[in-house]
């Protein structure tokens, strides 16, 4: 129905004949009313909508395009007025140079409004060029006064102007140089350092100077050397050309040392930067000077410390061969002397000579124990005494010690009481020994002598812990101040300096050089007026040593001491190059035997064993002996020659670890000197029943 009567039954508005347009087929009909609406609604939004500045800048782009520069409609004198407004005199000039025999009243060609629009652009840029252009021109309607727009170019210019002012400010007053190229290899931009450093005559430097003539100009002043120059600065060039980066260094012929640094531009073009580095290259160079001069400084030194290490390493053996030769004959002659008052006192018991012989002997004794203390204490600070650590029962090494302090303080009417114990130690018996007898002779020194009712003055005692023992020295003398216990352990320290002692005060030194060496705890408590404790921390140990060989041996003794003298048929060779000590121990063994040989040397026991054909029974051997013998050396060469194997024992002053390690990997036994009658004659009934048996 609508087809045919229309829309609302209305005859204009059927489809085929709108509008009453019905003398068009149908198709065309469709046709013509599209593109009527269409365009209606295309002029109708055109006139009710403004252009967007992007459409606006594309169109200006197409109309360019088609149009060109014949869209300015200017005179030659419009053209001279902008030229000489917006750039300078000179480029006005130029142009009326170009446009002569014109008037400059007749319309401007087409190059002269391309030759002004250069000039502008290379000041306001194009945009600006353009707006400036269009406002001047007769033929377009700027939106735009010219007024408007020379105020505009003008404050852009100023701005422009300041910009450029102040970044040629801040490039002129940088410490670098700088220098600036456009694409086609021509310096376009550099500042007043760039000139500085490389000495560029003031006529030189221009704008769109090739750089190849400055790199021509540099070679002639032997700043750049080569074997080709051209192809040196060729190469140059492409490599600028070719965006690269670049960085070296370049020393000037007046000395100045320059870093170049060279960056490519987006778009083309190269910048670079100079920078003068000579303070910093110097710098460098003295720091390495400084530091060979410093390898050479720590050479020397090396050096210098190398040589005092080996001069003390050599002093250090000379001190020890000086305390082995001072042990040795410092010892001599107080052995002799104590075999001799031995012997005297025994000749003269029962008279009245006899307290003298003990004066001597006492005195003797005092200063043995002198010597001993100086030569024990220089072999601790040079670390020259070992330790020889075995596992024995306590037991063992105090009875002796409570025996022989048990007369000593009989003697000065000090009372003294000692605890036994038969834990088992695992320490050096021999160095332990000795802090405890120093320990008990320090008591003994400084505690008075006890009245019968006042009880013991002195006790050795034995206090368990559950991972060790305490051996505890107890005395009521005078005691030491708290100030004063940390000093009595120094060397030469003595705090009743008026009081006559005997020694040099080393006893308490050695003592904790010793328990040091061992790892032993050596420590003390005291209180003014009642007395002192010192005591000797020892760990006990699990294992549990068999009876030792040594009291089995002192067992096989008493029974051969019970059933007869087994010295008196024994036939003892004495080897001595001290003939004061040999004469005292021939003397001293005389006593005990019928049968002593006593010479000095090898040789000698040569001469009388041709003679006499002896079989000894025991040798007893000095270790130093004279034109570079041994006592080791010459017992082996008699047993040899014996063909026999009897006990041997090597007695020297020196007690030195290696020497004990050489007597020992000889199977003998060892002695130290002084030698006491009673310690001698044991060892050797000791070595006499263990070859027997």
């Amino acid at each position: 129905m609508i087809m045919q009567n229309g829309l609302f039954n209305i005859a204009w508005l059927n489809p085929t004949s709108l509008f009453g347009i019905d003398f068009l087929d149908v198709t065309s009909h469709g046709v013509f009313l599209s593109l009527l609406s269409n365009t209606l609604i295309y002029v109708f939004v055109s006139i009710n909508n403004q252009l967007s500045v992007g459409e606006k800048i594309q169109a200006e782009i197409f109309l360019k395009k088609q149009t060109g520069v014949s869209l300015y409609k200017l005179t030659i004198e419009d053209l001279y007025q902008l030229l000489n407004r917006f750039v300078d005199d000179n480029s006005a000039a130029d142009l009326l140079k170009r446009a002569q025999g014109q008037s400059r009243n007749e319309k401007a060609s087409d190059v002269l409004i391309d030759f002004t629009q250069k000039r502008l652009s290379s000041v306001m840029g194009s945009a600006s060029t353009r707006l400036v252009m269009n406002a001047a021109s007769k033929n377009t309607s700027s939106p735009v006064p010219l007024e408007e727009v020379v105020n505009i170019v003008d404050e852009a210019n100023e701005i422009f102007k300041f910009n450029r002012e102040l970044l040629q400010a801040g490039v002129e007053n940088i410490e670098q140089g700088i220098s600036v190229v456009d694409a086609d290899m021509r310096l376009v931009a550099w500042n007043h350092r760039y000139i500085e450093l490389f000495d560029y005559p003031s006529d030189l430097i221009r704008a769109g100077m090739p750089v190849a003539d400055l790199l021509h100009y540099n070679a002639k002043r032997k700043i750049l050397t080569g074997d080709d120059i051209d192809d040196m600065i060729n190469r140059r060039l492409e490599h600028m050309r070719s965006g690269n980066s670049h960085y070296y260094q370049r020393v000037l012929p007046s000395g100045v040392v320059i870093e170049i640094r060279g960056q490519a531009m987006p778009g083309g073009g190269f910048v670079s930067t100079f920078s003068d580095i000579t303070q910093h290259i110097e710098s460098e160079k003295a720091l390495q000077q400084a530091n060979e001069t410093l390898e050479q400084k720590v050479i020397e030194r090396t050096k210098a410390l190398s040589e005092a290490m080996a001069q003390a390493e050599a002093a250090n053996k000379s001190k020890s061969r000086f305390l082995a030769a001072a042990s040795h004959d410092l010892m001599q002659p107080f052995n002799a002397l104590s075999l001799f008052t031995d012997m005297l006192r025994q000749k003269v018991s029962g008279t009245e000579a006899e307290d003298l012989a003990k004066n001597i002997q006492d005195s003797l004794g005092i200063v043995e124990s002198l010597v001993s203390d100086l030569v024990e204490i220089s072999k601790l600070e040079a670390a020259t005494l070992k330790a020889d650590i075995s596992v024995f029962n306590l037991d063992e090494l105090l009875t002796p010690l409570v025996n022989e302090y048990s007369i000593v303080a009989k003697t000065q009417s000090i009372g003294f009481k000692a605890r036994k114990s038969s834990v088992f130690v695992n320490t050096d018996k021999r160095l332990v020994r000795r802090i405890i007898q120093n320990l008990l002779t320090n008591a003994i020194h400084y505690t008075p002598a006890s009245k019968a009712s006042e009880g013991p003055k002195i006790l050795l005692g034995i206090k368990r812990y559950k991972q060790h023992i305490q051996i505890q020295v107890w005395d009521n003398g005078p005691g030491i101040p708290e100030q004063n216990q940390t000093l009595i352990f120094q060397e030469f320290e003595r705090l009743e300096q008026n009081r006559e002692v005997p020694g040099l005060g080393l006893g308490l030194t050695i003592s904790d050089r010793i328990a040091k060496l061992l790892g032993l705890r050596l420590g003390m408590k005291s209180i003014v007026g009642k007395g002192s404790m010192f005591f000797l921390e020892i760990p006990i140990t699990t294992q549990h040593a068999s009876e030792t060989s040594e009291a089995m041996n002192l067992k096989l003794t008493e029974t051969a001491s019970q059933e007869n003298d087994p010295f008196r048929d024994l036939v003892v060779v004495l080897i001595d190059n001290d003939e004061l000590l040999l004469e005292a121990l021939k003397q001293q063994l005389a006593q005990w035997s019928d049968h002593v040989i006593a010479v000095r040397s090898f040789q000698e026991w040569q001469n009388i064993n041709q003679t006499e054909h002896i079989k000894p029974d025991v040798i007893l051997a000095d270790y130093h002996l004279d034109d570079g013998e041994n006592g080791i050396h010459v017992a082996q060469t008699i047993l040899k020659q014996l063909e026999t194997n009897i006990p041997v024992i090597i007695c020297s002053a020196d007690a030195s670890e290696w020497l004990r390690e050489a007597v020992s990997e000889a199977n003998y036994s060892f002695i130290r000197k002084p030698l006491k009658s009673l310690a001698l004659r044991k060892l050797i009934l000791k070595q006499l029943n263990s070859s027997a048996v």
